[in-house]
């Protein structure tokens, strides 16, 4: 389908900002789900792995880790490997077949403290990066390899899922005592160049323009910073809501679509920014709704996201001014909270919450109603967003379970 966008950007833009590509081991990971929300932009979707549309899917298997609660989604290595973030392990390699584990990274030696929310991001020659609330930002080969180790002063938990660029640069944010550090990395584990936002920065992926220019990361759940990829100099900020931050356990992750509009969800509503100067297109609010969630971009370019409110909703929002194309009332009590949507290739969306798994036809019934594929009541609240490992091959969390569907 034609990308429906609500800012083009032109050509010059796009030729004059281009910028050049590392070394192919140094990019992120070419595999099935590489990163927090699949891919430097975080759209939530896979252009070629089809997910279980059901009608009957069952649990292919589910592992019970002892390493504590599972608040991180699944990342999957070049090999195939689930690479999963497992509290005080604190990540853990596994067959994507049975879910047997394959290596623990506790098992060799001085990692050992908690990751939390810091989703691991892998590059293309297998090194995994992840951070962890000892205020650690960490590069691990498995199964037995710490590469390095960049440690954030003034109490810089990092809870940010870290973006490797083209260039290999790793891009992180940390809170440090609220005062919000933002970190451009080399592979090598050295400072290419660090700069203050002057806000808390939790469980927010980084996402990068489509020329990899400019990177995007939210600060105190409410302001939207624009940083030049090659300076660290911030080149805008726009504030998205006047005031309330929500809590580290939301997700505020920005969403960039393929002409550079900037997506993004907060406590207030949904906006879309446009990316030279971070001017406000539109903002869609609902009555006594809030969003703790990023949303997801499909390939046309509607933002499916969840809402959370008495009842909470999940919605299917135009990009042009933020209209509801559908939306699904949820019938259970609950909140779309750190559980942003995903998409596969056929543009099937899937989605935690409450206790259930949901796959929605990404374009409705076509009269403004939602058309629901299946649902998965796994008993367990959902805390975490969910994972195409493979093809056919969903994989999500709840609390110390790791359970894969398929059909």
């Amino acid at each position: 389908m034609k990308y429906r966008s609500p800012f083009l950007v032109s050509l010059a833009l796009i030729s004059g900002m281009a910028c050049s590509a590392g070394p192919a081991a140094a990019q992120l990971a070419n595999s099935a789900w590489p990163k927090h929300q699949h891919d430097l932009q975080n759209t939530g979707r896979s252009n070629t792995l089809s997910g279980p549309i059901g009608p009957n899917p069952h649990i292919r298997w589910t592992y019970r880790s002892r390493g504590g609660e599972r608040r991180a989604a699944v990342t999957v290595a070049p090999d195939g490997t689930l690479v999963v973030p497992n509290g005080r392990h604190p990540i853990s390699g596994h067959d994507p077949a049975t879910g047997d584990m394959l290596w623990n990274s506790k098992q060799h030696g001085e990692i050992w403290t908690v990751i939390d929310r810091s989703q691991p991001a892998i590059s293309a020659d297998g090194h995994i990066y992840f951070g962890e609330r000892g205020n650690n930002l960490w590069s691990f080969s498995p199964p037995a390899t710490i590469d390095w180790r960049y440690k954030v002063r003034a109490d810089g938990d990092v809870e940010t899922p870290p973006t490797v660029g083209p260039d290999g640069t790793i891009y992180m944010a940390s809170d440090a005592l609220s005062s919000g550090w933002f970190f451009a990395m080399n592979p090598d584990g050295t400072v290419k160049w660090k700069c203050i936002t002057g806000g808390a920065t939790h469980n927010v992926s980084p996402a990068l323009s489509p020329d990899g220019g400019t990177v995007y990361v939210t600060t105190g759940a409410r302001i939207l910073v624009a940083v030049d990829t090659a300076t660290g100099v911030e080149t805008w900020r726009t504030i998205l809501s006047p005031g309330g931050t929500g809590n580290r356990h939301s997700n505020f992750s920005p969403v960039v679509a393929p002409d550079g509009t900037i997506y993004v969800a907060n406590l207030h509503g949904v906006s879309a920014v446009e990316p030279v100067q971070g001017t406000r297109l539109w903002e869609a609010r609902f009555s006594s709704t809030q969003f703790l969630s990023p949303p997801a971009l499909g390939a046309d370019g509607t933002l499916y996201v969840g809402g959370s409110g008495a009842p909470s909703r999940f919605y299917a929002l135009d990009p042009t001014d933020g209209s509801v194309i559908w939306s699904h009332r949820m019938t259970d009590p609950g909140r779309f909270k750190n559980t942003p949507a995903i998409i596969d290739s056929g543009g099937h969306v899937f989605v935690g919450f409450a206790t259930k798994f949901y796959a929605f036809d990404g374009d409705g019934d076509g009269a403004g109603n939602s058309q629901v594929l299946w649902t998965l009541d796994i008993g367990l609240t959902i805390e975490s967003g969910l994972t195409l490992a493979a093809d056919g091959l969903l994989v999500g969390g709840a609390g110390r379970d790791l359970i894969a569907i398929g059909d």
